[in-house]
């Protein structure tokens, strides 16, 4: 395949639209020709149970949450777990869920913007994250529900202990 072809391919799965004029008169150079695509917010259970086992991670629920349709909702998760917390888990429990932001807040004060989790989950999805193992003293979602047909959307936020 042609590196023109390539970068069209690219340009289509990367949401790119505009398509500058240079490059359908031939003018168009490229520096690599190898392209990737890498899906890193979403993993399947199997991968989830391997880490499980291999990390010997304990699940604890900080709570669920239900979404309103149009307006962006600011969930405040303050778990009650005396323990430094090692992974942090999004699961889809109903309706999609627009995930547009994870802050943990840990005790000493410090805060983590967790960018990997943004993003839409499904039911029955999940979305894991890896944290710095201190105690989380509360966990702030901002997220909205997917479509406007249907039930609002439901979501779930575990953390993960050794």
């Amino acid at each position: 395949m042609n590196k023109f072809f390539k970068a069209v391919i690219i340009l289509a799965l990367t949401g790119m639209t505009q398509v500058a004029s240079s490059q359908w008169a031939g003018n168009f150079d490229q520096a690599n020709t190898d392209f990737s695509i890498n899906e890193h917010d979403h993993r399947d259970d199997r991968d989830d149970r391997r880490d499980d086992r291999r990390e010997r991670l304990q699940w604890y629920s900080a709570g669920e949450a239900r979404t309103n349709k149009v307006v962006n909702n600011e969930f405040t998760f303050r778990p009650r777990l005396n323990a430094r917390a090692d992974r942090i888990r999004l699961v889809g429990t109903g309706n999609g869920v627009v995930i547009r932001s994870v802050i943990v807040e840990y005790r000493n004060g410090m805060t983590h913007d967790l960018r990997e989790l943004e993003g839409t989950l499904r039911e029955g999805q999940r979305m894991a994250a890896r944290l710095d193992g201190r105690f989380v003293r509360s966990i702030r979602v901002v997220a909205t529900s997917e479509s406007l047909v249907g039930s609002r959307g439901r979501f779930r936020v575990d953390l993960g202990v050794r």
